[in-house]
């Protein structure tokens, strides 16, 4: 059953394992891991994830840039990215996607910051964005070459250099599939 347009939503209730999946995420998101969620439909794995992110409050402040309202300073500590796999995407598709999930994370976060800063004294910015951890939703629809390049993206990748010497950006550290949640 669903709620009508405009029912207030359930509040989220923060229950023992909602706290062990967020200590799994920080452990994914500290150590750089490659974390995995199973389990049957409708145990709260997607919930948890949205709730864990905002990725509520991210979507709704994003689509009231036309009619500006007011940004909550907890979203200056927002560093995760939500997103949802298609059934069908390219390798393409998906990296253009995550990128623009990526941009309304740093914009959100860019604004946040912006509110609380002095006037004299403008908030850090980062060239890479402030997506410390990607959370994919439905990752079984993605074939193994978007997850590998989503593992490339997200846990450094090499790139050459205009002067052609081969770089590896942050971290050094090999991907892992280490946690399991279920």
């Amino acid at each position: 059953m669903t709620e009508p347009r405009g029912a207030p939503a359930q509040p989220f209730v923060i229950t023992k394992e909602y706290r062990r999946f967020v200590e799994f995420c920080e452990a994914c998101r500290r150590d750089r891991y490659i974390g995995l969620c199973y389990g049957p439909p409708g145990v709260g794995k997607t919930l948890s994830a949205r709730t864990y992110a905002r990725w509520d409050a991210i979507t709704q402040y994003v689509l009231r840039q036309h009619n500006p309202g007011p940004i909550t300073p907890e979203l200056a500590a927002c560093r995760t990215v939500f997103f949802t796999a298609p059934v069908v995407c390219s390798p393409r598709q998906l990296t253009d996607e995550i990128r623009f999930a990526s941009h309304q994370l740093t914009q959100t976060v860019e604004d946040a910051l912006a509110l609380s800063a002095p006037l004299d004294d403008p908030p850090p910015r980062r060239i890479e964005g402030w997506m410390e951890l990607l959370i994919i939703d439905e990752a079984d629809r993605l074939k193994l070459i978007a997850l590998e390049l989503m593992r490339d993206r997200c846990t450094g990748r090499c790139r050459i250099d205009p002067d052609r010497r081969r770089r590896i950006d942050p971290p050094l550290k090999r991907p892992r599939l280490s946690l399991v949640h279920h």
